[in-house]
């Protein structure tokens, strides 16, 4: 019997996925954050708001994975309590400005935000002139205005990645005084955590963590160390992946298209 066909509808076994992905990646400085946004597909709009591009960018021998058609876009974002909000919201509506043209540009195939963890503190200065001590009844239509932020950049059908900075990760121990009372300590973990926005990891499809260990030395076939790397936290497409660690030439880009959808060709994604 054939199935009856509903207007506008597609049957699940025709559906297919889009070839574009939504990334997250965290780290520590230098670990290689900005290079791995570096090998998505081109041509590449960067909207740079972290002060670390600039190493980066004028290195005179990049990596032989990054590509090629890159355009940038910097945001010198004051430090906060360095100006008054009027500045602030001044700056983020630039920045939103910037960014809704570069999703809706059909030059472009892949949106980087370098440095959303800053971002995330002028969208806040912007709201409130502060970041801290803001009540979380306050932060409600910040937080949708995120929301809505991230969903348009899924809809734009484009490749959008974020970086992050990261923190130490702290956990509270009671410990016993000296008279035998429980003392409450925040210990750190060893681990770290990342800064920004706090919903951001149920809104993109895979979130890395930026990895650098400087005991791989021994060149590969690219001439390329193998010292950076990415380990997946968390992968929408492939569950199974969460902990999956690439290394070299294989924490690309494309290198993280094959680990997630083996049966498709790069070409498809424009690489």
């Amino acid at each position: 019997m054939t199935p009856i066909r509903n207007d506008g509808f597609t049957p699940i076994s025709e559906f297919r996925t889009p070839f574009r992905l939504m990334v997250g990646i965290e780290g520590l400085p230098d670990t290689g954050k900005t290079e791995f946004c570096f090998t998505a597909p081109p041509s590449i709009g960067v909207l740079a708001v972290d002060r670390g591009y600039e190493h980066i960018v004028a290195k005179s021998n990049p990596p032989v994975t990054r590509q090629k058609d890159i355009q940038l876009k910097t945001f010198a974002i004051p430090l906060p309590g360095q100006v008054e909000q009027p500045v602030y919201l001044q700056m983020w509506k630039e920045f939103y400005d910037s960014y809704q043209k570069a999703i809706a540009s059909p030059s472009f195939r892949t949106i980087i935000i370098d440095g959303d963890s800053d971002l995330w503190d002028l969208q806040q200065l912007a709201a409130f002139g502060k970041i801290t001590q803001i009540p979380p009844i306050m932060r409600t239509e910040v937080n949708a205005s995120r929301r809505r932020m991230i969903g348009r950049g899924f809809d734009s059908g484009k490749n959008i990645i974020f970086t992050y900075r990261v923190g130490a990760e702290y956990e509270k121990v009671i410990h016993t005084g000296s008279k035998g009372e429980p003392i409450s300590v925040d210990e750190k973990t060893g681990d770290y955590k990342r800064k920004g926005f706090g919903e951001q990891d149920f809104l993109v499809q895979v979130q890395l963590r930026a990895l650098f260990n400087p005991a791989h030395q021994n060149r590969n076939k690219h001439g390329m160390t193998d010292c950076f790397g990415i380990r997946i936290l968390k992968c929408k497409p492939d569950p199974e992946l969460i902990g999956m660690e690439l290394w070299g030439p294989e924490a690309t880009f494309s290198g993280l298209v094959q680990a997630i959808y083996p049966g498709t060709s790069l070409r498809e994604w424009g690489l």
